[in-house]
């Protein structure tokens, strides 16, 4: 836990140590290298990252005060910690509050402000009954220049983020922005212009849980619009990975770690690519890695704390609850993965892990009730179904699901999973080359003095047998990992080492090679990750601001949504760029195409109930690809290839 601060000094202080000069300069920093980014663009940019940001200040705001409610006292708890911990629990109430009015039909741009305004109010009454804030501002203080390798992440993160959707990192393998388009923004779109939220048998995606989505439909009813509100969608992202990098600092802190260690781990994350490809997309990843972060520091706390264990193992539960909603993959690497870990080191903690569970599941719950009604059955279709109904899903599309998020067949040996492991992990430019080598040194040199190392490291192990044998080994599925590996260099005690054996350590330079090494290390992976990523950034600078996507849409789309007429797209996924209303716009997903009674190649993507003038807009490539990865969808003819794209076929 945190010790007691020291009697203050009332001697003066260096103008340059004071926390606001600290801040302005860090700040002026941040901006200096956006207006780089910029250019000659920068009137652009900049009044729309500024004004953004206003709505997400007011959003954040009315988080962190509703959460800090929830939390109550802070107790022994860093103020760091007691923040993001806040700004986590009033996330996620607004996001299960979102469904809630979604699914009733009443969410509106009205009932959305209200929903911001009334949320916070019992907290606000707190604050007023006792006069003064209960949160304490922790005092900013630089112990070495670490803090500086923030800087051109923070600045690529928001320059991306005000890039439009399906632009950046196109180049990457991953993330590859066609999901965002798909479904990450698309079915948050189609809610807004239904009105509710509804089951949607073209777009199987929004049967997944949606806590992140929740907030891009609220910043489309925030801003008016699926298109207006996209930006500040991609701003909350990277609101969500602030928070979970902030969030490593404040579980190091008020676990006794020293201000080094604990600004390292948070640098450890910041600098990892994974964290900044992901933070200025509407991925949800930023969200899962936030609740995800806080899930597991809770369970330090509980587990290595004598007083308050059952509510910080209640609160560690909730969090990994919402981390659920975020994302299917963090029910076995948290709901199962902190459970089992702490019970092997810490046995006596079996009672009070029932109320992790329960706390668990019941923040979950919304999401498996919601499916268990649409699906008739089956609480997380499309996943199970072979076991717990596959609702309008054929066999066929339920065997393409299936075979869609497995490894390969050419995967499946050991030899090839530990291949994986080495192409997706450990040489992954992603993974910044240090993150795992970096941890295995600290578990090392820690491994006997700090107990908190051996369960985390216990839970990176079951972490890694999970994305070995229960997922299709992609790199981005192994993300969890990312706040385990910083928080066991965090915890490691590097102004200590080597462990003195008799008398008191001396203060020499010999003695500050641990920190000196750790410093240099985390300077060069930033380095060497800031140049990948500016790489991948630079390509699409100057496309701030866009709202409208017909210059990257073919011409014979464009004259068909002039003219007025219904629109079927097949074969197209990048849905979120055609910006007709849903009512003449018409498409399905590849797992949503039934085949099993059509060889035809184009009549299982036609809608169900197709209105009288609605043309046809074919996209024979994607037709091929489609045929080539997923089981039973039908190839075109080889006639179809020769034409240009996309055909066009009007209404019979």
């Amino acid at each position: 836990m945190t010790k007691p601060l020291p009697s203050p000094n009332h001697s003066p202080s260096p103008l340059w140590t004071h926390p606001g000069v600290i801040l302005s300069a860090f700040l002026a920093l941040i901006l200096l290298r956006i207006l780089t980014y910029a250019g000659r663009l920068w009137p652009i940019l900049l009044p729309d990252l500024f004004y953004e940001s206003l709505f997400l200040l007011f959003w954040l705001t009315s988080a962190t005060l509703t959460g800090s409610f929830l939390l109550r006292k802070r107790n022994n708890i860093h103020p760091v910690l007691y923040l993001t911990t806040s700004a986590a629990l009033g996330l996620g109430l607004i996001g299960l509050a979102t469904l809630v009015l979604g699914l009733a039909g009443l969410l509106t741009h009205i009932t959305v402000i209200v929903l911001l305004i009334l949320l916070p109010l019992p907290k606000l009454f707190v604050l007023i009954k006792h006069h003064s804030p209960h949160a304490t501002l922790a005092r900013i203080s630089f112990t070495s220049w670490l803090p500086l390798l923030f800087i051109p992440f923070i600045a690529i993160t928001l320059t991306g983020a005000m890039i439009p959707p399906g632009f950046l990192w196109k180049n990457a393998d991953d993330p590859h922005p066609y999901d965002v388009l798909e479904y990450h923004l698309q079915i948050p779109r189609e809610w807004y212009e239904a009105g509710r939220i509804l089951p949607l048998q073209h777009n199987v995606f929004s049967y997944f849980p949606m806590n992140a989505e929740m907030h891009s439909l609220l910043a489309m009813h925030l801003r008016g619009g699926p298109w207006e509100g996209m930006y500040l969608a991609q701003l909350m992202s990277a609101t969500f990975m602030a928070l979970a990098i902030l969030s490593l600092y404040g579980i190091c802190r008020t676990l006794g770690a020293s201000r080094f260690a604990s600004t390292s781990a948070s640098v450890l994350a910041a600098i990892t690519p994974w964290t900044t490809l992901l933070a200025p997309v509407a991925y949800v990843e930023s969200a899962m890695l936030l609740y995800a972060t806080l899930a597991i520091g809770w369970a330090l706390i509980a587990a290595y704390s004598p007083e308050k264990q059952r509510r910080w193992l209640t609160l560690s539960g909730a969090l990994a609850g919402l981390a659920c909603g975020v994302k299917y993959t963090a029910v076995p690497m948290l709901l199962l993965t902190i459970p089992l870990s702490l019970l092997l080191y810490r046995p006596k903690l079996l009672r009070p892990l029932t109320l992790f569970l329960l706390a668990g599941l019941l923040t979950f719950s919304p999401w498996l009730i919601r499916n268990t009604l649409w699906s008739h059955g089956n609480p997380i279709f499309p996943e199970a179904a072979q076991l717990l109904g596959r609702a309008h899903f054929s066999p066929d599309q339920i065997d393409r699901w299936e075979q869609a998020h497995s490894p390969r067949p050419d995967q499946r040996s050991l030899a090839a999973r530990a291949q994986a492991t080495l192409d997706q992990i450990l040489l992954d430019w992603r993974y910044g080359y240090t993150l795992l080598p970096l941890t295995l040194i600290a578990t090392v040199l820690a491994w006997r003095h700090r107990p908190e190392i051996r369960l985390l490291f216990t839970m990176l192990l079951l972490i890694l047998l999970i994305w070995l044998f229960a997922t299709h080994l992609q790199s981005r599925f192994f993300i969890l990992a990312i706040p385990l590996c910083a928080l066991l260099v965090g915890l490691t005690p590097w102004e200590s080492l080597p462990p003195k054996a008799h008398g008191p350590r001396s203060v020499g330079f010999p003695n500050r090679i641990p920190q000196i090494t750790l410093t240099l290390l985390l300077t060069l992976t930033a380095f060497l990750s800031y140049l990948h990523l500016n790489q991948q950034l630079t390509p699409y600078l100057g496309l701030f601001g866009i709202t409208d996507f017909k210059p990257a849409l073919s011409p014979a789309y464009t004259k068909l949504a002039d003219e007025g007429h219904n629109i079927a797209l097949i074969g197209q996924g990048q849905i979120f760029w055609y910006q007709l209303p849903m009512t003449r716009l018409s498409y399905r997903t590849v797992f949503d195409v039934d085949a099993s009674h059509s060889p035809d190649p184009i009549t299982p993507w036609l809608p169900s109930n197709p209105p009288l003038d609605q043309w046809l807009l074919i996209y024979p490539s994607e037709l091929q690809r489609f045929s080539k990865t997923y089981a039973h969808i039908p190839a075109p003819p080889a006639s179809m290839l020769d034409e240009p794209e996309p055909i066009v076929v009007p209404p019979k």
